[in-house]
């Protein structure tokens, strides 16, 4: 009987423990994030996203906006510097596993400018323009301090950074 008792209160506890877990990313959520672009060469990026639903299976989805550039050079049997920037519409879907940590997918596509320049023996070869720059990201998000918190990136976009750490603010 008693042993009936304890298991009872026990997933009692649990299930109220459980449904008071507030996941953060409610319909109307904002979240900024602000990034050091690696590998190749060095960028900077920003992101804003918006929760559009909150509602699709275990996770939610957002729209936003992507802006970043990189330089990146390279050094072989020639010398080329590359510098690229873009402004894409984002949009990501994204699981939080707890109300700190969030873990997402995404996809982007829109205009982006390329500047690269090669020395070669030949001489010096310029190449700028505007061109279609798309990729996708795999990410997360650990909120440590409240709404603000840690976040990374691994991913493609064309002539951008590969992996990009920095900090995420959500509002």
């Amino acid at each position: 009987m008693m042993k009936k008792l304890f298991v009872m209160i026990a997933a009692l506890a649990v299930s109220f423990s459980a449904s008071a877990i507030e996941l953060p990313n409610e319909k109307g959520v904002m979240t900024a994030n602000a990034h050091v672009g690696l590998m190749p060469g060095f960028g900077l990026n920003a992101s804003l996203d918006y929760t559009l639903l909150d509602d699709m299976g275990p996770g939610h989805l957002t729209v936003g906006g992507f802006a970043g550039f990189n330089g990146s050079s390279s050094v072989a049997s020639y010398n080329s510097s590359t510098f690229t920037f873009a402004v894409l519409p984002r949009v990501t879907y994204g699981v939080n596993f707890t109300s700190e940590l969030e873990v997402h997918v995404g996809a982007m596509a829109g205009p982006g400018f390329t500047s690269s320049k090669t020395r070669a023996e030949a001489g010096i070869k310029t190449n700028s323009g505007l061109q279609m720059s798309c990729g996708f990201v795999v990410g997360g998000k650990y909120f440590m301090f409240g709404d603000m918190g840690l976040s990374a990136e691994l991913g493609y976009v064309t002539d951008m950074s590969y992996l990009n750490l920095g900090v995420t603010y959500r509002f």
